[in-house]
């Protein structure tokens, strides 16, 4: 009788404690729940604002500039051999390779201008940034570009479609597919900012993975991946490792997670998502800003 008694006893306090943490979970939440009202909207959209607080994402006017100067250097890929790009400036490339685009321009700033560019890497990335100051593509208006890579990768550790080593921006009001059939599409070191742009992208690992940031804004995406959709990995001063998404549409269908920031924050405003994903919708390591445009 006294076994039962205590038997009971101990349930009644399992189920207390149990009660108690239910509670404290829907008090206080986690880093996975939907936050809202956190922020204002306002908060996000006012430019001067943003900047303050996350200078290291914040677009700049050269990230911002999509106008073809009149001064560049016009490259045609071809199917003869890798194309190498070692000096910064304005370059226009178009046709079509079944070769690397490599920059290699040290401490130099290269901006791309994809008009109707077509690559199918044999060996590796579609496109390598090896070295420079900052890489900026710009999607002419009308033109669909393609970049594919390879099965077949050297052991370099540049696993990924378009792989850069410094800052990436994507610009434009054209169109880009890019294709990761080996692990990541978008691979940089850096940050990355998506602005006013249209992709398409399949990964065998992760869509976008932006190690110090990554910063979209007037896009529309159309993402699916084996494992994870879009990733950041660091946390510091400035934004750095944030993940912030604002006035887009997005698509994602992932294996694992459609969003990751793994040390830092995951902010999403005034966008559409249709998110599918095996594990949960995100993994966040810092906090969850999420406030969805409304269906008209």
């Amino acid at each position: 009788m006294l076994f039962r008694k205590h038997k009971r006893f101990a349930s009644l306090l399992a189920l207390i404690l149990l009660s108690i943490a239910l509670l404290l979970c829907f008090l206080f939440g986690s880093s996975y729940d939907k936050k809202k009202g956190e922020i204002k909207e306002s908060f996000l959209t006012d430019e001067e604002a943003f900047a303050k607080v996350y200078p290291l994402l914040s677009p700049t006017p050269k990230d911002l500039d999509s106008n073809r100067p009149e001064i560049l250097t016009v490259l045609t890929p071809t199917d003869q051999e890798a194309l190498t790009i070692t000096e910064g400036g304005n370059y226009l490339l178009s046709g079509n390779s079944k070769h690397p685009l490599i920059i290699d321009a040290p401490e130099e700033s290269v901006h791309l201008f994809f008009d109707g560019l077509s690559i199918s890497s044999k060996k590796g990335p579609a496109l390598l940034c090896k070295n420079a100051s900052k890489l900026l593509i710009t999607l002419n208006e009308g033109s669909e570009n393609i970049l594919s890579d390879s099965g077949d990768y050297p052991s370099d550790g540049n696993f990924a479609c378009l792989y850069s080593n410094c800052s990436l921006t994507i610009n434009g009001k054209g169109k880009l597919t890019v294709n990761g059939y080996y692990k990541d599409a978008i691979h940089t070191k850096d940050v990355a900012k998506i602005l006013n742009s249209t992709l398409t992208i399949k990964s065998k690992r992760t869509g976008i993975s932006a190690n110090d940031g990554l910063y979209m804004d007037a896009c529309s995406i159309n993402l699916s991946s084996e494992k994870n959709g879009l990733v950041t990995k660091k946390k510091g001063g400035d934004g750095k490792g944030n993940l912030v998404i604002k006035n887009s549409d997005l698509s994602i269908i992932a294996g694992r997670y459609c969003f990751v920031s793994e040390k830092a924050d995951l902010l999403i405003f005034d966008t559409n998502l249709s998110l599918r994903s095996v594990l949960k919708d995100y993994y966040v390591g810092g906090k969850v800003f999420l406030e969805e445009r409304g269906n008209p």
